[in-house]
């Protein structure tokens, strides 16, 4: 039998890339950014609607190109923690996977984002189905993902400050930061 598995979600989870979405939305549309409070959707073009109106829908689907960009996540950081964490998690016996949805085609300047700051990594999965991967343990800011993970599978959600779709099942461990996640494992 092989090592157990920690999947591990992307945005949000090891990288806030909320705030850096909510800024270039901004940006885009010239004007201050908005506080992202407790219950935010997490489209944060709802952040922005009276700037929105009476524009025309390319602005709207205009916001969406953030997440697109082919070179997203080339000079962006993860947090140290996690960095941390997880290569500790790594060492006491673990791999280490990422299992990320993708929009647009960002895939290969995530990957290598990923390569970058985890050279411990054991793999990289792009998915929104990642209750397909067979995990012991998965770490993601999403309820609904974490949902559907089975019963094998030690669920830990990442709090963030937007609003969850689906109440968290009894089971699902709710922390706040990476030193946390690695004290329960």
């Amino acid at each position: 039998m092989g090592k157990p598995i920690i999947g591990v979600d992307v945005d949000l989870t090891i990288i806030d890339t909320g705030t850096l979405w909510n800024q270039w939305i901004a940006d885009y549309l010239d004007t201050p950014s908005k506080e992202v409070l407790e219950g935010c959707s997490y489209d944060l073009r709802d952040l922005y609607k009276e700037e929105l109106l009476g524009r025309p829908s390319y602005y709207h689907n205009g916001l969406l190109d953030f997440w697109r960009s082919e070179t997203l996540y080339d000079k962006l950081k993860p947090s140290e923690e996690s960095i941390g964490c997880l290569k500790e998690i790594h060492e006491g016996g673990f791999d280490v996977v990422f299992i990320s949805s993708i929009k647009g085609n960002h895939n290969k300047s995530k990957y290598e984002f990923l390569k970058r700051h985890y050279p411990f990594m054991s793999g990289y999965l792009a998915t929104k189905e990642k209750w397909y991967v067979g995990c012991d343990v998965m770490v993601d800011d999403r309820s609904d993902i974490l949902n559907n993970m089975g019963d094998g599978c030690k669920c830990i959600r990442i709090k963030t400050p937007y609003v969850q779709y689906e109440e968290d099942v009894e089971t699902t461990i709710l922390l706040n930061d990476w030193l946390s996640i690695k004290e329960v494992l």
